[in-house]
């Protein structure tokens, strides 16, 4: 029998991949982006009608990029806490995944050497890591049955202009479109480090967390770190997509507002291990494989033959 995948989110970049990866295993997915249904602005009791068909709820909105403090905690924090107590007026108990953030955790030395692993206690230093950790503390201290899974900086096709690797890959194709323009990157100063998290990788997640509630229907919230457990340098990534983009560029340094959405110290060292041996679930994909993919969808949509 067919399942159906409720997808808060579905509209968004996030949002999108996970619901190409429910379609791809057989689940009928109703999509809920702000303009079908905000989640904000409608009664809860509309929320709890339109979740009634549903066999598994994916939280994957949330605000980052180009957000207010107060949008963060709107869409945060405030959405997750309306979304379980629709949930919990629905007529049978229905399981929930959320996509959490490794910026719960804080800067690049949280954990030391070894790493963070779900344990560590969490110290976010920014808005969007503090929203998101109220976000997983709402949930945590939920009735409800849920995972949440802490993932790390999401690159694949469709990441948006506003997030640093989207907005290099639009500005390179924008670049290719029009090879007669003078060739020349503007970029800030890069500094710390990223855990590449292919946009497919958290695909398959979300799958296997789904396997995994199947399996442990009790009332209960589990915390999983999904990444590639390998960070690197953000200034090498960037590098990286400028090589598989093939042109020809010159690099210049200007300062511009982080778009990054993390730490200037870079992303925490991120422990995969509960992943592995709770879910079934590792990394499939590497660095270049996700670099590989955001600038094949954006090349694909701005390059015009012949241009």
């Amino acid at each position: 029998m067919t399942r159906t995948a409720v997808l808060i989110g579905g509209s968004g970049y996030v949002g999108g991949g996970i619901g190409r990866a429910l379609t791809a295993r057989g689940f009928a997915v109703v999509s809920v982006g702000r303009a079908r249904f905000d989640l904000l602005a409608r009664p809860v009791a509309e929320l709890t009608e339109l979740l009634a068909c549903a066999d598994l709820v994916v939280n994957a909105a949330g605000a980052l990029w180009r957000a207010s403090d107060r949008e963060m905690a709107d869409s945060n924090v405030v959405l997750v806490r309306r979304l379980v107590e629709a949930i919990d007026a629905m007529a049978r108990p229905v399981p929930l995944i959320h996509i959490g953030s490794a910026y719960e955790y804080g800067v690049a030395q949280a954990g030391g050497a070894r790493g963070v692993d779900e344990p560590t206690p969490p110290r976010p230093v920014s808005a969007y890591g503090r929203t998101k950790l109220a976000a997983t503390e709402c949930l945590s201290r939920w009735g409800g049955s849920a995972v949440v899974l802490r993932c790390s900086t999401v690159i694949g096709a469709g990441a948006p202009r506003a997030s640093l690797f989207g907005s290099v890959a639009h500005r390179l194709a924008d670049l290719a479109a029009h090879p007669g323009a003078r060739q020349v990157l503007e970029l800030p100063t890069l500094r710390g480090t990223v855990d590449v998290l292919d946009l497919r990788d958290l695909g398959s997640a979300v799958l296997a967390a789904d396997r995994w509630l199947s399996r442990h229907p009790a009332p209960g919230v589990d915390i999983v770190n999904i990444a590639s457990g390998n960070p690197v340098r953000v200034d090498r990534a960037v590098q990286r997509l400028i090589e598989l983009s093939a042109l020809r560029v010159r690099v210049v340094t200007a300062e511009r507002p982080n778009v990054s959405g993390g730490s200037a110290n870079g992303a925490p060292r991120i422990r995969i291990t509960k992943a592995a041996q709770t879910l079934g679930w590792t990394p499939r994909f590497g660095v270049d494989d996700a670099l590989h993919a955001l600038w094949s969808y954006t090349s694909a949509g701005l390059i015009r033959p012949n241009a």
